[in-house]
């Protein structure tokens, strides 16, 4: 189940959600780029070999992966 989150003035706090990698286009990043989006405002969401996680779940496990997209 899926909630969407919204603020005081009830505007969603979601603004955008973007596809990173393509098919023809797929981006990695290593585990030392992965660290923080949009200062820490965002989240990425990467494959990698333990599995879908986001960004911060990534750099505290020392993993990097393809960046599937970015939420923010």
């Amino acid at each position: 189940k899926v909630v969407l989150k919204y603020d005081e003035n009830e505007k969603s706090v979601i603004n955008e959600i973007k596809k990173i990698s393509k098919p023809g286009r797929r981006v990695h990043q290593g585990k030392d780029d992965i660290r923080t989006f949009k200062n820490g405002y965002g989240t990425l969401v990467v494959s990698t070999s333990q599995g879908v996680i986001a960004n911060d779940e990534a750099y505290t496990r020392g993993i990097g992966g393809e960046v599937i997209c970015s939420i923010w």
